[in-house]
C-alpha cells in the first residue's frame, strides 16, 4: 500500500520541522509539507514542500494534501502536526492497522506540551465520549484514513 504523510505547517520551528520530517521518511512513500501562509520562507529537504500564499487554516491545508494524495494515487493517508508532538515512530502500527481493517486511525497522546492543553482535551474528549461511546483523542493531530473511507467521506 502506498502512503503518505501530510504535515500542515503554520510558523512553526524549522528544525522541529525538520526533525520531524526526517524521523518520518523511513516510514512512508511520500511526506508533503503544506506551509500554510509562514512568514518566514521553508527551506526543507526529504519532503515535497506547498506554499500557500497567506494563511488560510489547518483545514485548508489538510483539504490541498488529501487532494495531492488522491490525484497521486496514494493508499493511506496519514497526517501529523507540525510541532513533533507525536511520535512518527508510530506510524507502522497505524499502517498495520490497515494491513487488517480500513477506516480512520486516530493516534492518542499520552502527555501534552502544556498544562492548559492537557485540561481542555481531557474536558473535550470526556464530551465526545458521551457522544460516541469511546475513548479518544477528539483534537489529536495524529491521524491515518484509507483512501476508500475518505472517499466516503
Amino acid at each position: 500500500m502506498k502512503s503518505i504523510c501530510i504535515i500542515p505547517a503554520f510558523n512553526e520551528d524549522k528544525k522541529i520541522l525538520q526533525k520531524l520530517i526526517n524521523d518520518t521518511d523511513e516510514y512512508v512513500d511520500k511526506i508533503v509539507v503544506i506551509n500554510d501562509g509562514s512568514k518566514e520562507k521553508l527551506r526543507l529537504i526529504n519532503c515535497m514542500l506547498v506554499h500557500n500564499n497567506i494563511n488560510f487554516g489547518k483545514g485548508y491545508s489538510i483539504k490541498k494534501g488529501i487532494s495531492y494524495a488522491r490525484n497521486n494515487k496514494f493508499d493511506i493517508v496519514i497526517f501529523l502536526d507540525a510541532d513533533y508532538e507525536h511520535d512518527p515512530k508510530c506510524i507502522p502500527q497505524f499502517l498495520k492497522y490497515f494491513n487488517k481493517n480500513n477506516g480512520l486511525v486516530i493516534g492518542k497522546r499520552k502527555s501534552y506540551k502544556t498544562i492548559k492543553s492537557n485540561i481542555l482535551n481531557k474536558w473535550g474528549n470526556l464530551w465526545v465520549k458521551q457522544i460516541i461511546k469511546k475513548n479518544i483523542d477528539f483534537s489529536s493531530g495524529y491521524r491515518a484514513i484509507d483512501m476508500n473511507s475518505l472517499k466516503k467521506l
